[in-house]
């Protein structure tokens, strides 16, 4: 009979436990990119690079030179079309730090000349990656795929035999918050 009453006791504290973890868990959990503090952060970081000046540089025998011309006005001027370069940089560094994984991808259209055309950004949440031998991959975006010399790929910290770089946000935070 006490058996009995233990068992129905620990049932009854089991439903409890998973029923206010349950409740706290649908209820009040907030995945880390769309907590507002860590959008915040990311926000700030990316407005301040945004703001930032792109060189174009050369390295030569008496050290670094600017280079000044069409290339160089492409990037740092008019890089895509429909954004402006303040928005695009933003977006870059948003994806790095929020919604890629890490990453980054810019779509690089030619014109028929040869002359780069327009810098466009894919929306992170619509790019996956294959790998298609030991050194190349491809980018699946909206059902096309596209090689890797056709996009500029940004990584945050690419490792020696990784082609991309997959992070959690949540990885990251945990990893430089808890250190002593």
């Amino acid at each position: 009979m006490i058996k009995f009453f233990d068992e129905i006791r620990h049932r009854q504290s089991n439903w409890w436990i998973t029923g206010i973890f349950s409740a706290l868990i649908s209820d009040m959990y907030i995945p880390l990119d769309r907590n507002p503090d860590v959008q915040i952060c990311v926000n700030r970081i990316a407005d301040l690079v945004s703001n930032m000046t792109i060189y174009l540089m050369e390295n030569t025998e008496r050290g670094d030179r600017r280079i000044i011309n069409e290339l160089s006005r492409k990037i740092d001027i008019e890089p895509c079309q429909n954004m402006t370069r303040k928005n695009w940089v933003f977006k870059i560094v948003q994806d790095l730090l929020l919604n890629g994984d890490g990453n980054s991808i810019v779509h690089v259209s030619m014109t028929s000349d040869g002359y780069i055309k327009n810098l466009t950004p894919f929306s992170m949440n619509q790019v996956s990656y294959r790998y298609t031998d030991s050194d190349s991959y491809t980018i699946l975006y909206n059902n096309q795929e596209y090689q890797s010399d056709e996009v500029l790929h940004f990584a945050i910290n690419p490792r020696s035999g990784k082609l991309f770089f997959r992070a959690r946000l949540s990885s990251a935070i945990e990893g430089n918050c808890c250190k002593s």
